[in-house]
């Protein structure tokens, strides 16, 4: 049983513990503590992430600091952390849309590698097929089709099942 802070805090995710538990491991390695240290108080370490936020992504969520900072008062940093990256727009007190979106490619990207290929992405074929995917609108079914296609008929998938190949990129529309 997770501890009771869990069950009494308002935006603190009482109907997810484990995903409350996950976060708050990631908030604590040493690589997030290093960068956004455990002294900080509530203000200065959501002016930290929305900076690296908005620096890195060029994503603004500055309208959001006031929530942030609530979240970090009532269930700490991993609360912000949760709620920054959480994609239910009906449980959110936060308004991250623009955040989510702009990682949307580049997670599915990931995962794509990560899932199919059982590898991390070379920068080369990263790039490239995020280009792909970002050559169209947002979750776009049609170009995510497209790279699932080439994953599960390159090479490299099908000699994990077999010294065979018997498919081709050419297969894929």
């Amino acid at each position: 049983m997770l501890p009771h802070k869990y069950h009494r805090q308002r935006y603190w995710s009482p109907e997810i513990p484990a995903k409350s538990a996950l976060v708050d491991a990631f908030v604590q390695r040493p690589e997030f503590i290093a960068r956004y240290p455990a002294s900080q108080d509530g203000p200065t370490f959501v002016d930290a992430v929305l900076a690296t936020i908005r620096n890195d992504l060029g994503v603004d969520l500055t309208s959001q600091r006031t929530g942030l900072i609530n979240l970090f008062n009532s269930g700490g940093r991993g609360a912000v952390i949760y709620r920054l990256a959480d994609d239910n727009v009906q449980t959110n007190p936060i308004n991250n849309r623009a955040l989510i979106d702009e990682e949307y490619n580049r997670a599915f990207v990931a995962t794509q590698y990560f899932g199919y290929l059982r590898r991390d992405a070379d920068i080369g074929g990263f790039l490239f097929w995020l280009a792909q995917v970002n050559g169209g609108p947002l979750r776009d079914p049609t170009r995510q089709h497209g790279m699932v296609c080439s994953f599960i008929t390159a090479t490299e998938y099908q000699q994990r099942f077999s010294s065979v190949v018997l498919h081709s990129n050419s297969e894929c529309q």
